[in-house]
């Protein structure tokens, strides 16, 4: 059974309910760069290599909580 920490749960249900990393970083009063180390640290734990494996880690910009295109 993988053990995620009670911080990690919380900032990948917040994602999960389209906030951004920056969004769900003021929600829980710490830093984004913190947000960013605690999904790193659960990709670790449930095998997840590649930052494609985790949309989570690629703070796009978001229209009515699905993924826009990049514009080029």
């Amino acid at each position: 059974m993988i053990a995620l920490t009670k911080r990690e749960k919380q900032i990948w249900y917040l994602l999960g309910e389209n906030y951004s990393r920056s969004e769900a970083a003021n929600y829980l009063d710490i830093s984004p760069k913190t947000v960013m180390r605690h999904l790193v640290n659960a990709n670790r734990k449930l095998g997840i290599k590649s930052p494609r494996g985790n949309p989570y880690l690629n703070d796009r910009p978001r229209n009515n909580g699905k993924f826009m295109k990049k514009e080029i």
